[in-house]
């Protein structure tokens, strides 16, 4: 991915993109523990920390990350919602809880195959928008530990949407 994406992907994790999209985007859709609102909240934080990040660490030369700009709650996650939400990673059969700089290695921009787009509320659930390109399966593994620990209860399998129905749940 070139500097230009990475720096519109620091943009749009931390707000609502003001980019047309691709034609077809990705969405995740998240059954969450809090108010979708304050889910979006935290899961953005958590997303535009570590794409910055990301964005500003050689990851072949550096050794050392300094977690800074992480939300409070994530490295070692400290409050009710990221502990469940790891319990519920877990429980779902995807993994292991993962080790915060093992995480945040996994989005060097040279190898993942998504950017953020948006996080959009639909009805008691939150849409999460990635773009894959058109890709319908890429791995997303770090997205999903990202989803849960930001308060998921559950995560819908990853599905394919014409860009137009974010278009219509953004206004």
């Amino acid at each position: 991915m070139g500097e230009i994406r990475n720096a519109d992907e620091v943009a749009k994790s931390s707000s609502r993109p003001l980019v047309k999209p691709t034609a077809i985007l990705a969405v995740f859709l998240v059954h969450q523990s809090l108010s979708p609102e304050l889910y979006i909240e935290r899961l953005r934080a958590l997303i535009s920390a570590a794409v910055s990040i990301a964005q500003n660490v050689n990851f072949d030369e550096d050794s050392d990350i300094a977690f800074d700009s992480m939300p409070e709650w994530f490295p070692t996650t400290a409050d009710m919602a990221s502990r469940k939400g790891a319990r519920n990673y877990v429980d779902a059969g995807l993994g292991d809880i993962w080790d915060p700089e093992e995480w945040i290695y996994t989005f060097d921009p040279d190898l993942r195959a998504w950017t953020w787009w948006d996080a959009t509320v639909r009805g008691d659930s939150v849409a999460v928008w990635i773009d894959t390109l058109g890709e319908p399966h890429v791995p997303h593994e770090e997205l999903l530990w990202a989803l849960y620990v930001s308060g998921a209860e559950r995560v819908d399998p990853l599905y394919m949407e014409d860009a137009t129905v974010w278009v219509d749940e953004i206004r």
